[in-house]
């Protein structure tokens, strides 16, 4: 009796490794002595095409967790650092505000305490000066009296004005 017949398409494995259809009527070839240069070029070209077909890679593993799926950039923990950090920021931010604020007010409060003690001199002055012009009737620029009768001090501005 004879074997059942093999599936359309079929191969089988001759001993020198090469794959031939079953259904081939040709004869099984026997190893020769070029047998060993075929084997290394069938070496070479799978070490060649198993270069081009990319290796599986493992899943991502972050290295600042050390846990799989995600790069460091997108770490879980990194963005609660983050947020911690940002919080961290912010309340440095307002002290420094209020530092800053305070640091303003007694600028604000020095600066009218000295031009509050450059109105007292300047009204000291100004009394010193109403003093020795006497009686020449001048107050801080203002003439006192009658406005129709000329002053000293306008009689010698005109006299000075004669005289040139």
């Amino acid at each position: 009796m004879d074997a059942p017949a093999p599936p359309q398409g079929a191969t089988t494995t001759n001993p020198d490794r090469t794959t031939v259809p079953v259904n081939s009527r040709a004869p099984p070839v026997a190893p020769g002595p070029m047998d060993h240069i075929s084997i290394a070029v069938d070496a070479t070209t799978l070490a060649s095409i198993m270069a081009r077909v990319p290796a599986p890679r493992p899943a991502p593993t972050c290295w600042k967790c050390g846990k799989p799926g995600h790069f460091a950039r997108a770490c879980p923990d990194k963005e609660e650092k983050s947020k911690k950090a940002e919080e961290k920021k912010e309340k440095e931010r307002e002290r420094k505000k209020r530092k800053n604020q305070k640091r303003k007010e007694k600028r604000k409060a020095a600066k009218a305490e000295e031009m509050k003690k450059k109105d007292e001199e300047a009204e000291d002055e100004g009394e010193e000066g109403d003093e020795m012009c006497g009686g020449l009737g001048a107050s801080r620029g203002k003439t006192q009296g009658n406005i129709s009768e000329p002053s000293v001090l306008e009689d010698r501005q005109s006299n000075g004005r004669r005289g040139r």
